[in-house]
Order: C-alpha cells, then structure tokens, then sequence
C-alpha cells in the first residue's frame, strides 16, 4: 500500500504516498468510526423497543391529562401509523450505520494488514454512508415540514370550531 494510485501510471509527482502519520490517523478514524456505530446500534435497538410501546405511552399521555388535547387526540388515532412509520426510519438507520461499520472495519484490515482492497471497500463504505445519510436528511426534512403543515392545519381548524 505503497502507492493509493498504483494504476495510474503517470508521473512519481502526481501518486500519494502513504505515510506512518497517515496510516496511524486512518487508524485512529477507524477505531472512533466502529465506536460510534456501535453506540448507535444500541440507540437503535432501544429506538425498537420505545417503536413498540409507542401507541401505549400516546393513550397512556392522553388519558392522564384531564384536559382534551387535541395534538394527543390525534396522535393517539394515528399510533399505528406513527409506530410504522418510527420503525421505517430505525430500519434505514440501521442499514446507514451498518455502512460506518463496515467502513471501520475494513479501514482497520487495510491499515493492519496494508490490503489494497480493503482499502478500497472501506471508501466505497463511506461514501455510501454519507450519500445515503444525506439523502435522509433530505427526506426527512421535507417530511418534518409537512408533518408541521398538517399538523398546524389540524390544530387551526380544530381551534375555530
């Protein structure tokens, strides 16, 4: 692992080489990458277990308050949907958490054992982690301002009556 650009077979000026500084740095990111993403597959495991009491927690909410509250009203009569739509998230989340796993662990292989490959399929992890977290973001975003909209809505109307 010499060289990151071995195929390129341009001048010596334009190859990266690999240097101990570099190599203890990707060391580094890899033990702190498989840190965090085992931390947030915990998260996500208790994400799961809060998804399945979520409908339980609304009614329990709605019944202690002595006064109607409409946003409560209405989540209680969307739980399900709420509960399915939290665990399609977790879902995603832990598919995007498995790429920074992966990412670790190969990062880890290539430094340790100076593989190319596993090089290689480390970045490729990467990248489909940040390109996949980005596009949640997106989604989630425009979801969120929706949510607020209806919700808002909702509330508006239920007030002027």
């Amino acid at each position: 692992m010499e060289s990151l650009d071995q195929d390129f077979q341009s001048n010596n000026a334009n190859q990266l080489s690999v240097t101990r500084t570099m190599r203890e740095d990707w060391l580094s990111t890899s033990k702190w990458a498989f840190f965090i993403s085992i931390v947030v597959f915990i998260f996500i495991g208790l994400g799961f277990i809060i998804a399945l009491s979520l409908t339980q927690v609304i009614n329990m909410m709605q019944s202690m308050s002595g006064v109607e509250n409409p946003v409560l009203s209405i989540m209680g009569s969307m739980g399900s949907a709420l509960t399915v739509f939290y665990i399609l998230v977790l879902g995603l989340q832990l598919v995007i958490n498995y790429f920074q796993y992966r990412f670790a662990q190969q990062l880890k292989r290539a430094v340790q054992l100076t593989d190319q490959d596993a090089h290689e399929q480390a970045w490729l992890n990467f990248r489909n982690f940040c390109r996949i977290n980005g596009i949640m973001i997106i989604v989630m975003l425009v979801l969120y301002i929706i949510l607020l909209g209806s919700m808002g809505a909702i509330l508006t109307s239920t007030m002027s009556n």
